[in-house]
């Protein structure tokens, strides 16, 4: 699918913004990404993925570029009006049904893969608490969010802003549903902390997004398999979450 550049942005020292014109692209579903090519010259470089964090559900959509990535990062030099060649949208889509209390946690650069469904759960009337952590020059700014979301970032562990959150009840306590991104190792800290202070862990409460590469995107390459308690899952085929239980 080709897709024409509209606007480009840069948030930080390692990711931008860009928007296309593509009805395809502007149906997708928060969690779902897009796999980008450039399409110049011969180019040896497979499709990069970039999450699509926001859309006009019509005719525009919005994706967060890597720029680490050599590939996004040759497209985030293109000129306005230039041509892309695009796969999306990708991935199973988060339910943001219901005005439940919701909880984000995000760990490095992983907030990039939620940030569309923190915006569609705030739409809802829903509070929303986003917990993330990031250098001072890899934060996302807060105009990124919608104003109504309640937005802590540190620079330190993310989970030590559970404790700062300034809400009465702890935010796992508070919160009626939870979405984290980030490393295996937070996954299975979180569901420490989880135990530790909820009464009940109910079915469902709690989904994670494993912070990794997808080669392909489309699962061909075998190459984000993630083992969980049940059998390995391909993150970009059954995700991109998982139920935080299932990894921990």
């Amino acid at each position: 699918m080709q897709t024409v550049i509209l606007d480009q942005q840069q948030l930080n020292s390692h990711y931008g913004l860009l928007t296309v014109a593509s009805p395809q692209l502007a149906s997708a579903q928060p969690g779902q990404w897009a796999m980008l090519h450039h399409g110049l010259g011969n180019d040896p470089f497979l499709r990069s993925r970039a999450w699509i964090i926001a859309t006009n559900r019509s005719s525009t959509a919005t994706l967060a570029l890597d720029l680490h990535d050599p590939l996004l990062a040759t497209i985030a030099r293109m000129p306005k009006a230039s041509e892309l060649d695009v796969l999306g949208p990708l991935g199973r889509p988060l339910s943001s049904d219901g005005q439940k209390a919701t909880l984000l946690i995000a760990e490095g650069n992983a907030i990039y893969s939620m940030l569309f469904y923190a915006q569609r759960i705030s739409e809802t009337g829903a509070p929303v608490l986003l917990l993330a952590s990031a250098s001072d020059e890899l934060r996302v700014p807060p105009f990124v969010l919608p104003a109504e979301i309640e937005y802590l970032a540190t620079s330190d562990d993310v989970l030590d802003l559970l404790e700062s959150s300034g809400k009465l009840d702890s935010p796992l306590v508070w919160a009626n549903r939870l979405l984290a991104a980030g490393s295996i190792d937070l996954a299975n800290r979180l569901s420490q902390r989880i135990r530790r202070e909820r009464y009940a862990w109910q079915q469902g409460f709690a989904s994670f997004i494993v912070d990794q590469a997808y080669p392909c995107g489309i699962g061909m390459c075998g190459a984000c398999w993630q083992n969980t308690r049940q059998q390995p899952k391909l993150l970009c085929s059954h995700g991109p979450a998982l139920d935080l239980r299932e990894l921990s």
